[in-house]
């Protein structure tokens, strides 16, 4: 039997938790100019970030997997699935975030930045914007809270 692209609550679960414990919901940005956004988890297990990746896919998204240098022989290799399409990005937000938990705010704070700049490439970010990405860069800190 084929179940295709059946996505269970356990993987929903489980790459929720993985988003929640590895991962990170960030942007990238020039002074009022567009923001690039990504979601992605890091780890030194290969295994772990493949079937991540397996579990993005089936949700429809084009998860990248990246390799990074070892900066030293005492270190493990690190892998990292991306998703920065923010498409894709939408999608799988959406289809997690009543399964995350310490990650939640941002996730949501990440939803509504992304249908705030639905068909509106190269526009300047809007102040409502400019106050979504502080929000997720105020959660971002090391020791921050859910709330904002």
């Amino acid at each position: 039997m084929n179940f295709g692209n059946y996505i269970s609550s356990c993987d929903l679960g489980y790459i929720a938790g993985m988003i929640d414990g590895e991962g990170h919901i960030s942007f990238s940005k020039s002074p009022g100019q567009y923001a690039g956004i990504q979601v992605g988890i890091s780890n030194t297990n290969e295994e772990i970030i493949k079937k991540c990746m397996d579990i993005m896919a089936r949700i429809g998204c084009n998860p990248k997997l990246y390799v990074r240098k070892i900066a030293s022989e005492k270190w493990k290799q690190c892998y990292s699935v991306l998703v920065t399409n923010q498409k894709d990005c939408l999608l799988f937000l959406t289809t997690i975030l009543d399964c995350l938990s310490g990650k939640k705010a941002r996730a949501q704070l990440m939803i509504d930045f992304i249908a705030s700049r639905s068909g509106k490439k190269n526009r300047k970010l809007t102040t409502a914007e400019e106050m979504m990405l502080s929000g997720i860069r105020t959660l971002n800190k090391r020791g921050a809270l859910n709330a904002i």
